[in-house]
């Protein structure tokens, strides 16, 4: 084989090999970028249990009024046949929630239930977070 054509074909897996190696620590930035940002918000969990801790005393005797306010549009109004109204709240992502079940009694809110789960999350307790996000702006 002629040295220039064993020359040009080193040079072709030369260049071949570097392109192949090249990648690499782009892919491995990528993915640590991807990790960094996926785990955004996390440290603000905490805090969002609090605020739900911190408004679940104030919820009683708050009026509806007061209610829209601070934390916006329920997702739905029932009334019964009674008189007696519930307002309900849900904040929710993929399998997350938390869905808050206001009873009004002229009014203001005479008792409340909470549903919430976090299933797809290891770590978090119970879901209550999802609770403080809905009432974050309740907090006095």
């Amino acid at each position: 084989m002629p040295r220039s054509q064993r020359a040009a074909e080193d040079a072709a897996s030369a260049t071949c090999t570097m392109r192949h190696r090249r990648p690499l620590p782009v892919t491995i930035s990528l993915g640590l970028a991807a990790v960094v940002l996926s785990c955004r918000g996390y440290d603000t969990i905490p805090a969002q249990e609090a605020d739900w801790n911190l408004i679940q005393p104030e919820l009683a005797g708050m009026s509806s009024a007061e209610l829209w306010r601070c934390a916006g549009p329920p997702l739905r109004e029932e009334t019964s046949p009674s008189g007696v109204s519930a307002i309900i709240y849900r904040y929710a992502d993929l399998k997350n929630f938390c869905q808050v079940t206001l009873v009004l009694e002229r009014g203001k809110v005479r008792d409340f239930s909470a549903d919430h789960s976090a299933p797809e999350f290891f770590w978090l307790v119970d879901g209550s977070n999802y609770c403080g996000r809905i009432f974050k702006g309740c907090i006095r």
